[in-house]
């Protein structure tokens, strides 16, 4: 019976062990380079005869530079190209990224009028795009720049 009496209290233990809780993760930093995508994006509203539209877009090749300084999150995105079905590409406009702020493994931050609320891996963030100003949803990605 003795020889019995070991394996089973490793068992025990080692059952013990899985059931522990693990360590609360670090939170997300986000500092650095991103490189933003938006490949979705579709705005909505009316013409000047007052009828509804829809009008798709999406934005590519985008930089997004987060900083953080005393657990404040600022930035900004630079370069890129936006995409508008029935329109030329055009270059995406240098903009602040305000709001920004950061929830276990969420974000969220506004450029210009959109605001951005997503799921942050290591090197990957992924999620749906809003508007302050107008009717508009879409979805994002970023990957952490090399």
């Amino acid at each position: 019976m003795r020889n019995l009496a070991l394996p089973f209290t490793l068992l025990a233990a080692a059952s013990m062990m899985a059931f522990t809780p693990l360590a609360p993760k670090p939170p997300v930093r986000l500092a650095g380079n991103w490189t933003y995508q938006a490949p979705e994006l579709v705005l909505k509203g009316k013409d000047k005869e007052g009828k509804e539209m829809e009008l798709r877009c999406s934005m590519r090749d985008v930089t997004l530079t987060f900083e953080e300084k005393a657990n404040v999150l600022t930035g900004f995105s630079r370069g890129g190209t936006l995409r508008c079905a029935g329109s030329p590409e055009r270059p995406v406009t240098e903009d602040p990224i305000a709001n920004a702020e950061v929830h276990g493994d969420s974000v969220v931050f506004r450029i210009g009028p959109f605001v951005h609320r997503g799921k942050v891996t290591r090197n990957r963030i992924q999620g749906a795009i809003t508007s302050v100003r107008q009717p508009a949803t879409g979805r994002f990605e970023m990957t952490r720049a090399r």
